[in-house]
């Protein structure tokens, strides 16, 4: 049953703690993983494969049902929605970038070292 598994805040507690070993620092995960999901949201991520799709799915808040365990939570869906705004945009990295200045690192390039292929 589905109350057993891990719910998406708490996969992106743990992706905080990965993204900060991987190279982004000490405190600087939750703003990265922000960045991340703005990022995400800017491009269409589902036409590059399984890597893609599965970075889709994990990067896009509104995918799941389930409500946010803490109130902070809700800045992965206001980041999502930044994200979708400046699709378009001549540089939306560049903008993602300068909305979650604390985290200097390409975001993406990070999620792509967190899979095994």
């Amino acid at each position: 049953p589905s109350e057993h598994l891990p719910s998406r805040w708490h996969l992106y507690d743990t992706l905080q703690v990965a993204v900060e070993q991987l190279g982004a620092g000490a405190g600087k995960g939750r703003q990265c993983l922000l960045k991340a999901v703005c990022e995400a949201a800017a491009f269409s991520l589902r036409h590059d494969g399984l890597l893609g799709e599965l970075l889709h799915v994990v990067l896009t808040p509104s995918a799941t049902r389930e409500p946010v365990l803490r109130h902070e939570d809700y800045e992965f869906h206001a980041a999502e929605r930044a994200g979708r705004q400046v699709r378009g945009a001549r540089d939306p990295v560049d903008i993602c970038a300068r909305m979650f200045d604390g985290c200097t690192t390409g975001t993406l390039d990070l999620f792509t070292r967190l899979l095994p292929f």
